[in-house]
């Protein structure tokens, strides 16, 4: 599962597919991100127009264990949050199976709170991420180039260098831009 369907939650998402994994859900609350992680053949969930996420979790992955404080848990194994929104993490404690994994991709603007009691009582972790050698970068661009990803779908724009302006521009304040692709080739 996977929160947010910017440039890092698709990249992430093709990623994952490439390496063979196909029940993916990515969450936003941008309709037109959502639309081009579905012609990515992604399954996708909008809180904000789709109900309960929890609820939709369970149908579609079914219950984990009632987790120790008793509360239900989702059968999901990894979350990735590419969305870096306030709610996530606590979502993320409320909902997890024992030993599920949250891997924190995105960049928070703001520090948030949580009570760590949930990582105790589910033995589930947060995890961060960094910068990637030179192997990891050829693998995923291996599996980009060879398998059936979808990743072509993110690029929203394309401009000539000479208007590397107007794409800066378009990418701060369109909501529906994701991925602004620069052709330096004249």
């Amino acid at each position: 599962m996977i929160y947010g369907a910017g440039p890092i939650g698709l990249c992430a998402a093709a990623a994952l597919k490439g390496k063979g994994i196909k029940d993916i859900v990515i969450i936003d609350l941008n309709n037109h991100r959502l639309e081009v992680a579905k012609k990515m053949n992604l399954d996708t969930f909008n809180p904000k127009t789709d109900g309960d996420l929890q609820s939709y979790l369970t149908q579609r992955f079914g219950s984990g264990l009632i987790g120790n404080a008793g509360n239900q848990t989702v059968d999901v194994d990894l979350f990735l949050d590419a969305a870096g929104a306030p709610n996530v993490i606590p979502e993320f404690f409320q909902m997890c199976k024992r030993f599920a994994r949250h891997v924190v991709i995105a960049g928070y603007k703001q520090a948030i709170e949580f009570n760590p009691l949930p990582m105790l009582n589910q033995e589930c972790s947060i995890i961060g991420t960094g910068p990637y050698d030179s192997d990891t970068v050829k693998e995923v661009i291996g599996y980009l180039e060879t398998k059936n990803t979808g990743i072509e779908n993110i690029i929203t724009h394309r401009f000539k260098l000479d208007e590397i302006n107007e794409a800066f521009k378009i990418a701060r304040t369109d909501p529906q831009a994701i991925k602004m692709l620069i052709d330096y080739r004249e």
